[in-house]
């Protein structure tokens, strides 16, 4: 009796220390690491029409959020294969979401049917398996194909981190360089003037696991313990 009572006791005690280090990093900065989630988006279909491509299909895509037209899927994180290893911190205190590094890889691509009149290319053209990354802004790589950097994210709100989800809605596509590039058959004036403009919408829904090794995974870990322990001291 003297030793369960003793056992009860450390226990206890320990809960209430990972109790109070949880709070504390609760209120603090911690970092995180995509797992999963799907990109939204819409596109300006006829501006990209007057500009030489025409939208046939869509292959490998998911459900969007309301309100989008293509859902594309995060690939997970792999140690075999390219996948998401993008990280972030967040201090829920003053809101703060700073990307740490990594990319967010998806599955899914678009189809569009080429106006060679317009543009010096083959009849089709087929983007996907979109790859965002952070270089001092934020960016969507096409690595189906091409490999451009086709447009450049503005994010005009906050991301917003509740629990294990991230949530970053209300994001501007701007034609980036490299995409006007190949819409203007490099012309570089009209390449020029192409830059920046507004092509479309997205939004980011994921879920998101603290950081391997960072102070919060450990004690999320060692919470999850001492509750097992718990469980099976009532079940003895």
């Amino acid at each position: 009796m003297h030793f369960n009572s003793l056992a009860t006791i450390v226990g206890l005690t320990s809960a209430v220390v990972v109790s109070a280090q949880l709070s504390a990093v609760h209120a603090t900065t911690a970092n995180y690491q995509i797992g999963s989630g799907t990109t939204s988006l819409n596109l300006d279909l006829e501006l990209l029409e007057d500009l030489g491509l025409s939208f046939n299909s869509a292959s490998d895509t998911v459900t969007p959020a309301n309100g989008f037209s293509f859902g594309f899927d995060m690939l997970p994180p792999s140690s075999t294969v390219l996948g998401t290893d993008f990280t972030f911190s967040y201090d829920d205190a003053t809101d703060t979401f700073t990307p740490l590094g990594g990319t967010i890889e998806h599955s899914g691509s678009l189809l569009f049917d080429v106006d060679t009149d317009k543009l010096t290319l083959f009849p089709t053209l087929e983007i996907g398996n979109f790859s965002i990354g952070f270089d001092g802004g934020y960016f969507i790589r096409d690595t189906f194909s091409t490999g451009l950097r086709l447009f450049d994210l503005v994010i005009n709100t906050k991301p917003v981190v509740a629990g294990k989800d991230l949530q970053i809605s209300d994001i501007d596509l701007l034609i980036a360089p490299d995409f006007a590039g190949l819409l203007t058959n490099y012309d570089p004036d009209l390449s020029e003037q192409l830059v920046g403009t507004v092509i479309g919408q997205a939004s980011i829904d994921a879920q998101t696991v603290p950081e391997p090794g960072s102070v919060l995974a450990i004690l999320t870990t060692a919470s999850a313990a001492l509750a097992l322990n718990r469980q099976k001291r009532k079940v003895s």
